[in-house]
């Protein structure tokens, strides 16, 4: 894919450190939020306007975020009024604490529909057979029994980092415009991350708040997941990136993880390359008959996978198998073993 290519910057002059905030410019706060997880930190921002803030999403569900946020409150909100919180999508680091950031301040939660029924159907699946449904996903992938073991007893992956979110919300979709102050908001969605992920765009000031979809130097994973096991996120997320090349390239990106950064198209063209160049893996593996797990090996450099990575990595496996099926590239049949095995038309 060609594109005229400008190297990624990072214009930020410091950055917050976990679990503090910094003015990035204009009326834009950046919270480092510490995360429990690998992943050690999500970005939420403030947008300020003369009277008053907009949250953009919350982080986890936890004591940690909590006292982060009344610090946040009591140190830099003080007397102003939060009008709303936009929460982007789904997922807990994004939705964890909406229900009582809404609560505690009264205000209303602007989310896209989809992203907020997945949200309480997630969190209210707490039970056991929420990681069973998991096992019965991967059972023909080849993975190891121990694995499937340990990941069937599993606590929920949602509800232990996420509260169930309130019953309502204000329904943001595609085109939506939403004024904070002296500047507008367009709203534009992105899929295959997750359902009907918001991001949101002012043109005038060159602003791009791109949550999960566009990462500076790493990638949003793109999975299958025991809800939707035919899923095609590989192909919307494509259709996502190339939908963006239309924004224009010097915008200022502010990403949910990392630092904000200029260089969008040249980046949206790595993602794209990154996935190419996965799926010639998956074709490459598919020249003699394998399993989704001995694709995840490969695709994964070999390294031992754990239980903890596998219910990642296998998702992204499969959403990559989906696609070259989609294409008609290779093709699928079970074993005697029960096993799904995958080989090239």
């Amino acid at each position: 894919m060609t594109q005229n290519k400008k190297p990624i910057t990072y214009y930020a002059k410091s950055h917050p450190k976990s679990g503090t905030i910094e003015y990035l410019e204009s009326g834009i706060w950046w919270i480092r939020m510490p995360l429990p997880m690998a992943l050690d930190h999500i970005n939420l921002w403030l947008l300020e306007d003369k009277d008053s803030f907009t949250i953009i999403d919350t982080g986890v569900c936890s004591e940690e975020s909590k006292n982060v946020w009344e610090k946040i409150l009591k140190e830099v909100v003080k007397q102003k009024k939060v009008n709303r919180l936009i929460v982007t999508h789904c997922h807990p680091d994004h939705v964890g604490h909406a229900a009582w950031l809404t609560s505690k301040l009264n205000i209303p939660l602007y989310m896209p529909r989809t992203e907020w029924l997945y949200a309480r159907m997630l969190a209210l699946d707490n039970g056991p057979e929420y990681m069973e449904a998991f096992t019965e996903l991967f059972l023909p992938t080849g993975c190891p029994e121990k694995i499937l073991e340990e990941i069937k007893n599993f606590p929920p992956l949602f509800s232990q980092y996420a509260e169930v979110p309130p019953n309502g919300i204000i329904r943001i979709k595609e085109g939506d415009r939403i004024t904070i102050g002296d500047r507008t908001w367009k709203v534009i969605m992105g899929y295959g991350h997750s359902p009907e992920h918001a991001c949101l765009v002012n043109e005038r000031d060159g602003l791009f708040i791109s949550g999960d979809i566009v990462l500076p130097r790493i990638t949003p994973n793109i999975g299958v997941y025991p809800d939707q096991p035919q899923a095609q996120p590989l192909a919307e997320y494509y259709e996502t990136l190339k939908k963006f090349l239309s924004l224009p390239s010097d915008l200022k990106v502010l990403p949910s993880h990392n630092e904000p950064f200029l260089g969008l198209h040249t980046r949206i063209v790595e993602l794209i390359e990154h996935h190419d160049n996965r799926l010639e893996k998956v074709r490459e593996t598919c020249r003699e008959p394998v399993t989704a797990w001995e694709i995840t090996k490969q695709l994964f450099n070999n390294r031992t996978l754990t239980s903890h990575n596998a219910v990642f990595a296998l998702p992204e496996s499969l959403a990559h198998i989906n696609e070259l099926l989609l294409r008609g590239e290779i093709r699928k049949y079970t074993d005697n073993s029960g096993f799904c095995i995958y080989e090239k038309n």
